[in-house]
């Protein structure tokens, strides 16, 4: 089982019913392959965590990085024995009303000065990124 987490700059704009369309399709998808995770937008940059089988991860993963919609800047993977969130086939965290914005920000922030300073993500960095996520799920359920 495999972790992805990765930032992208959106190549065009989006608004509330293409997220909405991009979160549907997402959803669909991610269920046949048995993929879970969430999309979050910033307005500028995605911030997208899937999770799920290697062998379905990351043919996705590819089709994701030639989407001519964004410019794939930075990811990061790590190994899970199991699934954070397996209940969401792609959840759009904006629309949860809680105050999760802080720990997207955080991440997108990191990975974009990252991404501008030609640094590279170490395991370190990339398991604090990560750990995160666990905070997320924490608060989520």
């Amino acid at each position: 089982m495999k972790a992805v987490l990765y930032l992208s700059k959106a190549n065009q704009e989006f608004d509330k019913e293409s997220l909405k369309a991009l979160e549907l399709q997402s959803a669909e998808n991610n269920r046949k392959l048995g993929l879970s995770g969430y999309l979050y937008f910033d307005g500028s940059k995605f911030l997208q965590y899937l999770e799920g089988e290697e062998e379905n991860l990351m043919p996705l993963l590819n089709k994701i990085r030639e989407d001519s919609r964004h410019e794939f800047l930075c990811e990061t993977q790590e190994e899970i024995p199991a699934k954070r969130f397996p209940e969401w086939n792609m959840k759009n965290i904006q629309s949860m009303v809680l105050e999760l914005g802080l720990v997207e920000k955080t991440i997108i922030q990191t990975l974009s000065i990252f991404v501008e300073k030609g640094y590279h993500l170490d395991k370190g960095i990339s398991r604090d990124l990560f750990k995160l996520m666990d905070h997320l799920k924490v608060v989520t359920f």
